[in-house]
């Protein structure tokens, strides 16, 4: 995401991606998409560890950042994330599409060459420049980037994603998505509770003979009423099974 504006206020993000296609990039996939994958693994490990085992969390995004903390603060060490980063989330995404594809991520910083000499990452990104080091590329080839009118727009990254690259767009992109998923979460406790009360209700008036077959009505209600692990599938069948013998 931090792309945007790197190359001066008129070069929009679809001219770049024209130009790193003039350069011979054979396709150009934005990194909010890791961004935006990032935030729900986030999300999910904020929901999940803090407070109860953890008094805060702190974004893996920037493996600068990860190695001072850790560094320095040892103690807040296994406080941050063990999310994956963008750069790392879209590398697999392509290899996942594309298994022969050359992945080069761009991007500001030279500390994303180290996370990419990684043992475990080196299947991912085969290739890190830095916006400096493409520009340069683009100078060398005569490549105007305000004078491109090809207009090949990217459209897949969210505006969550692309305000990684802004301060503080971490902390607000991982807190949009908390509050969504816990509201989800509240949605499907308050379905739940609704289920149970109508199945209830319906086994006191239902022929015993038939439980079976409204054991599985029930059942498949439940399955589209909420996902599985919201359920807690085994307890809904135990509790519709024995309400009706």
């Amino acid at each position: 995401p931090a792309f945007v504006g790197q190359f001066g206020p008129a070069v929009t993000p679809d001219k770049v991606k024209a130009a790193l296609k003039a350069v011979g990039f054979a396709d150009v996939v934005e990194v909010a998409i890791g961004a935006d994958l990032c935030t729900i693994e986030e999300a999910e490990d904020f929901l999940e560890k803090v407070p109860e085992k953890q008094p805060f969390m702190a974004t893996s995004c920037c493996p600068a950042w990860s190695v001072m903390a850790k560094k320095n603060f040892p103690d807040f060490a296994p406080y941050i994330s063990m999310a994956l980063t963008p750069m790392v989330l879209t590398g697999r995404l392509i290899k996942k599409e594309k298994p022969n594809a050359k992945v080069v991520f761009i991007g500001p910083c030279a500390a994303k060459k180290l996370e990419a000499s990684r043992k475990s990452i080196r299947s991912d990104i085969d290739f890190v420049l830095t916006f400096e080091e493409v520009m340069g590329m683009f100078n060398a080839k005569g490549i105007e980037l305000d004078q491109i009118t090809t207009s090949d727009p990217l459209t897949e990254g969210t505006n969550a994603g692309r305000g990684f690259a802004v301060s503080g767009g971490v902390a607000k992109a991982v807190e949009k998505a908390t509050e969504y998923v816990a509201q989800k979460e509240i949605n499907a406790h308050l379905c739940s509770a609704k289920f149970h009360t109508q199945a209830l209700q319906a086994s006191r008036s239902i022929d015993n003979r038939r439980h079976w077959q409204f054991y599985i009505i029930l059942l498949y209600t439940s399955m589209m009423c909420m996902e599985f692990r919201n359920l807690g599938i085994y307890r809904a069948a135990f509790f519709i099974y024995y309400s009706f013998i």
